[in-house]
């Protein structure tokens, strides 16, 4: 998991403000353990969504969208949906690529699904609605497809 808050909600003993957590969980289900592990930056992150693909050997995780406080706790903003991290589950490398062509709106909390071809060749993630941010932000109505390799 990547991305969450952390607040009173989820850790009773939590007094500040919600916090965009920087890092990542990983359960490993063979040992039934859970893992703390860092993320790809030093920016929080929340409300975005995170895919598996049976890419590489054992697979890769995509994560983008969403919100992230990059200047300080108080800061909250849109996460660019350009901006697409990926981290294989083999190496536990992590990666950023910039997404080219019709780039959806910035947004969080939207749905995404992916599918990808019989011979694993390439990935479709198919992108529906989702929520601005702020107080006159409005909703999203609209699908988008991120197409893999080729990130457009």
């Amino acid at each position: 998991m990547l991305g969450r808050w952390q607040s009173n909600a989820s850790n009773p003993a939590w007094s500040g403000p919600p916090l965009a957590t920087r890092g990542m969980i990983k359960y490993d289900y063979q040992m039934g353990t859970w893992t703390n592990d860092t993320g790809p930056d030093q920016t929080g992150s929340a409300e975005g969504v995170m895919l598996y693909l049976p890419a590489s050997r054992i697979g890769i995780l995509v994560y983008f969208g969403g919100i992230q406080t990059p200047y300080k706790i108080e800061t909250v903003v849109l996460s660019p949906m350009d901006q697409i991290h990926i981290y294989d589950i083999q190496s536990s490398q992590r990666y950023t690529q910039k997404a080219t062509g019709e780039i959806p709106g910035d947004r969080r909390r939207f749905c995404a699904g992916a599918t990808w071809a019989a011979d694993r060749s390439s990935y479709n993630i198919y992108l529906y609605g989702g929520a601005g941010f702020g107080a006159n932000a409005s909703g999203y109505d609209d699908i988008y497809i991120l197409s893999l390799p080729s990130f457009t």
